[in-house]
């Protein structure tokens, strides 16, 4: 008797659609290809430390994941930016058709190896144009220091 309703269940999971949204990878603007403008900000103050346009290049990983990197100039140093996007409610797919998907960087300087990290926890659209927003970090002597990061496609 069990059999059957374990068949039945099986059955039914099985056969539910995938409920994510299919995003392609190589053409959809969510994804972070290309320019994007990359603008850090005081966070008590909002007043802009840095604005630059930054070029990622994307690597699909899995279908809900891709990792990117760029370079970033920061303080007068080039940092080389490494990270991933997870897609959560989104499905990548390549390269025929892939929610708002987490951001994760570090960003690790070329001369001096000083670190930053950043946490995205979503992206929106704004006036038709994608964003990214989160928090940018690092820690020196024992002290964070946070900026707002936003990367707005260009």
């Amino acid at each position: 008797m069990k059999l059957p309703l374990l068949t039945l269940v099986a059955v039914l999971f099985t056969s539910c659609p995938d409920p994510r949204e299919t995003v392609n990878f190589d053409t959809d603007p969510r994804v972070l290809r290309g320019s994007w403008n990359f603008v850090l900000s005081d966070v008590l103050s909002n007043a802009v430390v840095s604005s630059q346009a930054v070029t990622f290049t994307p690597t699909l990983v899995s279908e809900d994941r891709y990792t990117v990197t760029a370079s970033v100039t920061l303080e007068g140093e080039v940092y080389a930016l490494s990270g991933g996007v997870n897609g959560r409610d989104l499905r990548f797919v390549r390269p025929q058709f892939t929610p708002a998907p987490q951001a994760f960087f570090t960003l690790t300087g070329q001369n001096t190896g000083k670190t930053y990290s950043t946490w995205i926890p979503g992206q929106t659209q704004v006036n038709g144009r994608w964003r990214f927003i989160g928090d940018l970090s690092t820690t020196e002597n024992g002290i964070t220091n946070y900026h707002e990061l936003e990367i707005t496609r260009n």
